[in-house]
């Protein structure tokens, strides 16, 4: 088998929706570019946060505290699933 061959087409059906000339590239990019800014500016801060927290010691504590919510969400679940 061809290693470059996708067996499912997936790949092969795919690139046909692509944009085929220049112009049509940049527009298909100036359309998602802005959906892909704010997730990028989010996971950014997110990683900024983590590493403030990291630096300041408070990872282990917001583990327990993460930890405590999902425990009280998973008992809590299992109460509304008796109901």
């Amino acid at each position: 088998m061809d290693p470059g061959h996708d067996p499912s087409g997936l790949l092969d059906g795919g690139r046909k929706h692509l944009p085929r000339s220049a112009k049509s590239w940049n527009k298909l990019l100036d359309k998602v570019a802005p959906q892909y800014s704010l997730v990028g500016a989010t996971l950014f801060f997110a990683f900024a946060a983590a590493s403030a927290l990291g630096e300041l010691g408070l990872s282990e504590d917001l583990a327990v505290f993460m930890s405590r919510i999902e425990a009280l969400a998973s008992s809590s679940h299992l109460l509304s699933a008796r109901w």
